[in-house]
């Protein structure tokens, strides 16, 4: 396996397709002759990219199971403000 395909299973395995997201790699020099000027990439032809897309299962798994993630640690946050407020209170 080369280098750029250990990074591709490297990224599928942090992005996976079941939570939403493609990778696919290409060859710079492939994207540059397909793109004017403006948008070419200043790498040599031979260089592999990968590109990473999301689908719209990532609004609906990943997104949203990290919005999930974040609002139990707000409200653990809260729960502890809560508390360690009671303990000062009762304490003085």
């Amino acid at each position: 396996m080369d280098r750029a395909e250990s990074i591709k299973k490297a990224v599928d395995q942090h992005l996976p397709s079941k939570d939403g997201f493609e990778t696919h790699m290409f060859k710079i020099g492939s994207y540059n002759s397909s793109v004017g000027d403006p948008f070419s990439l200043p790498y040599d032809d031979s260089t592999m990219a990968l590109l990473i897309l999301s689908t719209p299962d990532m609004f609906d798994v990943a997104f949203r199971k990290w919005v999930v993630q974040k609002t139990m640690e707000v409200i653990k946050i809260n729960y502890e403000l809560q508390n360690y407020c009671r303990i000062k209170k009762s304490g003085t």
